[in-house]
């Protein structure tokens, strides 16, 4: 791909295409954790190449930006791929800590345990996914370790006692987690790996 946007420029769209509109640019900056300046500089980039439109009613993405996200991942991050069954078996494994994040996330809105024991079962899970999942995806999905800086953000919000930080707030722990699981299985999909949830009864035994 020609004239590929910088990584930051990359991240910046990937997460507007999941959403597909955002407020402002203090609102993405909030999501990512970064500067507005930052943010600002790049979505003028991105606005001048036509992959977003800036209106009075927010940041939207376009048609064109859309279609690089969906070409990047099938000619550039596809091909980083060498070995299927690694993908296959690492999308497997997460597939688990998946269901087990949701299973935290339930408990502690219910308050089925006590907040601090749950924060113990979070807090180990997402050791679990920085080493078993976010560490070797890197070298597909140049931005996978964002992923672990926001993940490690919102933790410390939500041990803090900012509940928002949960699942409600921009770059709150459980819509990072969106975010990252939307890219793996979308580059899981690419391969037909079968990305389909499923509920594993050995992670039940786990969420004490």
């Amino acid at each position: 791909m020609e004239g590929m946007p910088s990584p930051n420029a990359i991240l910046i769209l990937n997460l507007i295409y999941k959403y597909k509109w955002f407020e402002n640019p203090e609102t993405i900056a909030k999501a990512l954790s970064v500067d507005v300046g930052t943010v600002e500089s790049v979505l003028r980039y991105l606005e001048a190449e036509e992959f977003i439109e800036v209106q009075e009613g927010g940041v939207f993405i376009t048609a064109k930006g859309e279609k690089f996200i969906d070409d990047y991942f099938s000619n550039v991050l596809k091909k980083r791929v060498k070995d299927r069954k690694f993908l296959e078996d690492l999308i497997h494994k997460f597939k688990g800590m998946d269901y087990h994040l949701k299973t935290i996330v339930m408990r502690l809105q219910v308050k089925a345990d006590s907040y601090e024991k749950l924060l113990e079962v979070l807090e180990k899970l997402n050791n679990e996914v920085k080493v078993d999942v976010i560490s070797p995806l890197t070298d597909y999905i140049p931005w996978m370790g964002d992923y672990g800086r926001r993940l490690d953000l919102a933790l410390s919000e939500v041990k803090n006692g900012n509940e928002f930080y949960l699942v409600r707030e921009h770059g709150s722990y459980y819509n990072v987690w969106y975010e990252m699981k939307d890219d793996i299985y979308r580059l899981g999909k690419l391969f037909s790996i079968d990305t389909r949830p499923v509920i594993l009864p050995d992670f039940e035994e786990k969420k004490g």
